[in-house]
């Protein structure tokens, strides 16, 4: 009996050393673990009531409304926009053009405290205080709906809201977008984009 109850005090010695052991080669192990970071605040968002993130542009944002034929510009509305937002710039371009990078709309310094446009604002609609419009594709000032070729695949339409921390010079006249894409770029903050589809 004796013999029998030293080798379970020895028996515990053993267990308890190795547990000693391992709590000291993994001298962390006792600590909490460390708090996950607070989710980042939700980011600059654009989106329209008229079509969802590649999804089909409606016709009569398109060049196949009956009038006016350039299409109504569609609804937009944006949220989060970052800080020290000045004015926003809006385009709108065609990547899959057979001629290129086609511009379709440029929307210049729409004011800062500025969420959303109506649907038609271009080229039904007046523009708020202080805002301008560039030439698009078709040599017009304003916006120029979607008009991909007859039988072409679906093209993309990509509308990028630029936060600007300036506004941005008019240099007079009628001005096509090239011209002034250089000072939107120097003058972004960040950006967003909406891409819908039309084919024909």
């Amino acid at each position: 009996m004796l013999r029998h109850k030293r080798l379970v005090f020895v028996a515990l010695l053993v267990a308890l050393s190795f547990v000693c052991f391992a709590c000291s080669s993994n001298p962390g192990n006792n600590q909490p673990a460390a708090a996950t970071p607070d989710a980042s605040p939700t980011s600059f968002q654009l989106s329209s009531t008229a079509f969802t993130s590649m999804g089909t542009i409606p016709k009569q944002n398109t060049c196949d409304n009956p009038s006016p034929d350039t299409g109504l510009s569609p609804p937009l509305a944006w949220t989060n926009p970052p800080a020290g937002v000045v004015a926003f710039a809006l385009t709108v371009r065609d990547p899959d053009s057979p001629t290129g990078d086609t511009k379709h709309w440029g929307l210049i310094n729409l004011p800062a405290d500025m969420t959303s446009l109506a649907e038609g604002v271009s080229p039904l609609g007046t523009l708020p205080p202080g805002a301008w419009q560039t030439l698009n594709y078709s040599g017009r000032v304003g916006y120029a709906g979607p008009c991909p070729p007859h039988g072409a695949q679906a093209h993309r339409y990509n509308f990028t809201l630029i936060a600007l921390k300036k506004k941005i010079d008019n240099p007079g006249g009628n001005v096509e977008l090239d011209k002034v894409l250089p000072q939107i770029e120097q003058a972004a903050l960040a950006s967003v984009t909406l891409t819908g589809l039309y084919g024909r």
